[in-house]
């Protein structure tokens, strides 16, 4: 049974939900696609009690904002960026609950480019050719195929028990996160055409 969990209120420059990827349907020509960083996917949905794939949102460069619409508990890994739920920090690569009528907002990025919000009971839309994330070339997954948009609505494929949830207030070391960096730097190695 779906739940709605968020209205959109922000989607920032680019919020896709995506997951583990469609790789059986390459033999159709169709991308592969998928979370850009799998083990922020795979840290999100385990946080929260998930499959290590299934389906987040990706929040590329972070100004995303969610009106909350039902308790849940979500982790949001990735990127590091200012975490915030109705004005108060919170602590990236934790397991969180939220309540109803909170507002949580993902703002500006300090490191990293992409986020993960992985929600427990996962991210409820269509299987398409084996994977439910957004291919925005192909026009499908995820939410209508396209990127979140204003008053967009996200729903919870599993039931949302916040209260009393085991994967509430579970973490990971930060010793175990990967070292994403403001401006990485590129080795380039000039080619026989350079």
């Amino acid at each position: 049974m779906t739940r709605p969990i968020f209205n959109v209120i922000a989607s920032g420059p680019l919020t896709t939900v995506q997951d583990g990827g469609r790789p059986a349907a390459r033999r159709y020509g169709v991308p592969e696609g998928g979370a850009m960083d799998e083990f922020a996917l795979r840290a999100a949905n385990k946080l929260v009690g998930n499959a290590p794939l299934a389906a987040a949102l990706e929040v590329t460069l972070g100004g995303l904002a969610l009106a909350v619409l039902a308790p849940c508990v979500v982790a949001i890994t990735g990127a590091t960026l200012d975490l915030r739920c109705d004005g108060r920090a919170l602590p990236l690569w934790t397991a969180c609950v939220l309540r109803q009528g909170e507002r949580l907002e993902l703002g500006q990025r300090q490191a990293g480019a992409r986020a993960y919000l992985a929600l427990e009971g996962g991210i409820a839309t269509a299987m398409v050719l084996g994977g439910s994330g957004t291919d925005l070339g192909g026009g499908f997954g995820g939410i209508a195929g396209r990127a979140l948009r204003a008053q967009d609505v996200i729903y919870s494929n599993g039931p949302t028990i916040a209260r009393g949830n085991p994967a509430a207030g579970m973490w990971l070391p930060p010793a175990r996160r990967p070292a994403y960096c403001a401006a990485p730097r590129l080795r380039v190695i000039a080619g026989p055409h350079a």
